[in-house]
């Protein structure tokens, strides 16, 4: 059958599911046009299209056989799927932006309840930094350990031997590891008082946070998460409590005569000595500051020092010499994995560097 023009008409292609003539076979040469010559790659693409234009035929058929189905409102079962996977999305994204803006009013209401100690930790992490950074900007503080030293042999020479001080400060050079970066939280009603000695730990790299009270020490324990916590012993407004996790003794007193009813005071909490109810107060909080083989606390105190002792702390001293040492001491016994040797290859690599 010719075609206007004189071509002849294509072939029909069978029907899917019927065999397909053989590529280059008489039949499928019989359907391939004549009115010019084709290689063999035009007559795979021609068979291949036949096949393509039956599955989508195929297709069309079996479309009109099994339609979508629909819901009661006649729309296809695709659209309804489509737009509740939309709603899903839609309320997934509405609960992600009321999360972000519900953790943003947490945060704000727990720093604004909680204001007066965020603002003491940040005041005394900023007086404590040795560098300071801001958009390309850099403050360091150059801290002499040495006129630090100096000052408190000055303003305390009744208490200190210049030389044990100095001996403290080579210990610390020495075990720089264990003693740079670390953490002290420091108790005491009167901060003033301990300038000097703060100074000098300062000098050292130590962090030193201050606090006037048990109830901010407590407060500030889980935030610092100290090192190491020095304390006063006398407090004027400040109550005591029964020592019961954390016994402390007066061994003589100078201005009291009966020394058994001073100690039964004391342990029932009728003191002004309300620096010894601090191991009392973390012990239940936090049991490492009061471990009896590795206690965590020094007491440093004018009246109660050299006199006195606490089963939960480390010492009670009124001597700034004895009080360094004995901080380089706690920091080289709790950080002591900082004091590891390195690895040759690490040392090798750092010489090269």
């Amino acid at each position: 059958m010719l075609r206007p023009g004189g071509r002849k008409a294509l072939a029909p292609t069978p029907p899917l599911g019927q065999d397909q003539p053989q590529i280059d076979s008489p039949e499928y040469n019989a359907s391939i046009p004549r009115h010019r010559e084709t290689s063999a790659l035009q007559r795979i693409i021609f068979h291949y299209r036949g096949l393509i234009m039956s599955q989508a035929h195929e297709d069309a058929i079996q479309s009109e056989k099994y339609p979508p189905k629909a819901d009661q409102n006649g729309k296809p079962a695709e659209a309804v799927v489509a737009a509740a996977s939309q709603a899903v999305k839609s309320l997934l994204e509405a609960l992600t932006e009321f999360g972000k803006l519900a953790l943003v009013v947490f945060v704000l209401a727990f720093l604004w309840s909680n204001r007066i100690p965020v603002e003491n930790y940040a005041v005394q992490w900023l007086n404590s930094a040795n560098k300071l950074g801001f958009l390309g900007w850099s403050i360091e503080r150059q801290a002499s350990v040495e006129e630090a030293v100096a000052k408190i042999v000055k303003d305390k020479k009744e208490f200190t031997n210049a030389k044990f001080a100095e001996g403290a400060i080579e210990r610390a050079a020495r075990n720089a590891p264990a003693i740079v970066g670390s953490r002290i939280l420091w108790v005491d009603d009167h901060p003033s008082n301990n300038h000097l000695e703060r100074n000098v730990l300062e000098a050292l790299g130590i962090e030193v946070f201050t606090v006037k009270s048990n109830k901010e020490a407590l407060t500030f324990l889980p935030v610092v998460r100290p090192d190491l916590v020095i304390s006063d012993v006398g407090r004027d407004n400040e109550e005591s409590l029964p020592l019961r996790n954390c016994p402390a003794h007066y061994f003589q007193v100078a201005d009291r005569k009966d020394l058994v009813a001073v100690n039964a005071d004391l342990m029932q909490g009728k003191t002004k000595d309300a620096g010894f109810s601090l191991p009392e107060a973390i012990s239940t909080v936090d049991a490492k500051y009061t471990d009896h083989l590795s206690p965590r606390i020094v007491f440093y105190s004018g009246s109660a020092g050299g006199n006195s002792a606490s089963q939960c702390a480390r010492l009670v001293t009124n001597r700034p010499d004895v009080l360094l040492h004995n901080v380089i001491s706690a920091l080289e016994e709790i950080r002591w994995e900082k004091l590891k040797k390195q690895p040759e290859k690490e040392k090798q690599s750092e010489k090269k560097d």
